[in-house]
């Protein structure tokens, strides 16, 4: 279980690694090299080449902002990292690329937060192929992404849209949580729409994909018809690591004492209007005779019974063993450790999945290890905070 606060379409800051790992480029850097940068001239040959270069200020917008994939565009594009090698010669090679697949290049200069080359293709995974060993030579240290469309979910106007860098692989229709900047002209006079970084991808609950990392152990239960003590079940199953017994009890409409039911092997808790007996010694059958007796309306809640074992216990003789002690409706299941996804949607809220490489989670009898299952997330808010639990499904 894990605690915590939600609040619609936003999650908690944390420290987990992210898809996206943002380049920061030095003002040196941007000084020296990119500002009043001219466009290098077209090569003619082979037909007309397509180039542009655009310089802007950037201001966070919003951090932790989830955003509904829109679209996914034949863009390629390369971020530079830190030790990227830039110079006049590589930006003018760069934008002046050459292959099958590459139709438009356009570079960004973000202030002094980043810079960006984006490269329309025709094809994204031809695009790929093309452009790595070229970028290789070029840049040396960067970052291949693709580029999206992205908006507010639900937001069917396509209003406020955000063009967003992201792995390869993502699909229209996914919730990704971004970092989200907003570009102004150079002069700080003009807003120029809005760039986003993918964080992570937001799953959809509360059933979402997930993966049995370990078997931890098994839990038995069932439902108690016979009178059964906690030393009992010690004594009958040694090899257990946990017991959780929970007597038989009947709810009385009315008060009641142990003298008018005539039973000495039970407990009795008193309310105004009701009376709950509590199995100790007496059976079930002579409690629900007592009660009859009396004509007075009664439910039963009938007892029930929970074991857990470690991993490496037999649990079929165990099944069986239980089945002679009065206990029905015997069932077993497993308990483990799965991964799930970072962030969940559940009822309008975004779940921050604390330690969600080894999340704790009731599995089926027969998981195995590396097992691909569904999952059930479930959230309880409790005085603002919320406990987290997963299960198989």
């Amino acid at each position: 279980m894990k605690k915590g606060k939600p609040k619609p379409y936003e999650k908690k800051e944390r420290s987990t690694k992210k898809y996206m790992i943002l380049a920061a480029i030095g003002i040196m850097v941007f000084s020296s090299l990119y500002f009043g940068l001219k466009p290098p001239e077209e090569q003619n040959s082979g037909g007309s080449r397509n180039f542009e270069l655009e310089q802007y200020e950037v201001v966070q917008a919003g951090d932790n902002a989830v955003l509904f994939l829109a679209s996914a565009r034949l863009e390629v594009v390369a971020l530079p990292g830190n030790n990227a090698r830039l110079n006049e010669d590589s930006l003018a090679s760069l934008m002046n690329l050459s292959t099958p697949s590459v139709s438009y290049v356009k570079g960004e200069v973000a202030g002094n937060s980043f810079m960006l080359f984006r490269f329309t293709v025709s094809d994204i995974d031809m695009g790929v192929s093309e452009l790595t060993p070229k970028l290789n030579t070029l840049l040396r240290d960067y970052k291949l992404y693709r580029g999206y469309i992205a908006t507010m979910p639900g937001d069917k106007t396509m209003t406020n849209q955000v063009y967003l860098l992201g792995p390869l692989n993502l699909s229209q229709g996914m919730l990704v949580n971004t970092l989200v900047f907003e570009k102004k002209s150079l002069d700080g006079s003009q807003r120029l729409g809005l760039i986003g970084f993918v964080k992570n991808e937001v799953a959809v609950g509360p059933i979402v994909d997930a993966t049995v990392n370990g078997i931890d152990g098994s839990i038995v239960s069932g439902i108690v018809q016979g009178v059964l003590s906690d030393d009992e079940l010690k004594g009958s199953f040694p090899e257990a690591d946990g017991i959780s017994l929970q007597p038989m009890s009947a709810s009385i409409d009315g008060v009641v004492s142990k003298e008018e039911l005539g039973l000495e092997g039970v407990e009795l808790l008193n309310h105004v209007n009701n009376t709950i007996v509590r199995q100790v010694n007496n059976t079930r059958e002579e409690i629900i005779a007592s009660i009859e007796r009396l004509g007075m309306n009664y439910t039963i809640n009938e007892g029930s019974l929970s074991i857990s074992f470690k991993r490496d216990v037999d649990i079929k003789p165990i099944e069986q063993r239980l089945g002679g002690m009065n206990v029905e409706n015997v069932t077993s299941k497993k308990y483990g450790r799965i991964t799930l996804p970072e962030d969940v949607l559940i009822e309008d809220k975004v779940v921050p999945i604390d330690n969600n490489r080894n999340f704790t989670a009731m599995l089926f009898a027969n998981a195995t290890e590396g097992q691909k299952i569904k999952a059930e997330v479930s959230v309880l808010e409790l005085g603002g905070q919320y406990l987290v639990n997963a299960k198989q499904v």
